[in-house]
């Protein structure tokens, strides 16, 4: 089954609404050495829409590489992200994401 939170994917075709013309900023995970796989892929699925699927694939993924990108929305978006997931101790970036 296709990843709904895939970047790699192909991008919606709907009518581009307020929401998609807003810039987008990334939300990224970082790998930390404390942190237990389990406890960080509860805490992406409590805060974010991903699935236990997709949040196990970035664990891995920033595990792997040092980060991860969890997933890229509007800015008041991913700072909401951004302060649940610290809540839960874990280290997560915001950046700007530039189409193009």
């Amino acid at each position: 089954m296709a990843d709904p939170y895939d970047q790699r994917g192909e991008q919606p075709t709907d009518p581009p609404t307020v929401r998609h013309m807003l810039p987008h900023w990334r939300l990224l995970l970082h790998d930390d050495e404390i942190t237990e796989r389990p406890n960080t892929i509860e805490a992406i699925t409590e805060c974010t829409p991903l699935s236990e699927a997709a949040a196990t694939r970035r664990v891995i993924e920033a595990h792997r590489d040092g980060v991860a990108m969890l997933l890229h929305t509007h800015r008041e978006l991913a700072e909401l992200y951004y302060v649940q997931l610290s809540k839960h101790n874990l280290i997560v970036s915001l950046e700007p994401h530039f189409d193009g």
